[in-house]
């Protein structure tokens, strides 16, 4: 009955530690794909930089779609109070 009982528990043990060994070899896959997607992401971020020629866009908005910059009396100025958290009800004049 001992030996019985022992056996169960050894195949449950090594049952466990597969289940466990698994586990750890898809997170280490897990997160070498993330690495591959940041590095992608970064490349890609990087690509779109040098890319993008601000006075460019400037020009086109200005110039094509006849866009201008904001008078002072256009700008609003509003203060949170020490909290990084605001909920917005309605619309800021």
């Amino acid at each position: 009955m001992a030996v019985m009982l022992t056996c169960i528990m050894l195949v449950g043990y090594v049952s466990l530690q597969t289940n466990v060994t698994t586990r750890m070899n898809r997170i280490a896959d897990m997160e070498n794909q993330l690495s591959t997607i940041n590095a992608d992401n970064n490349a890609a971020e990087s690509r779109i930089a040098t890319n993008t020629n601000l006075s460019e866009i400037k020009d086109k908005a200005i110039n094509e779609l006849g866009m201008v910059y904001a008078t002072s009396s256009q700008i609003v100025y509003y203060s949170v109070d020490g909290s990084d958290y605001m909920s917005q009800y309605k619309d800021i004049p």
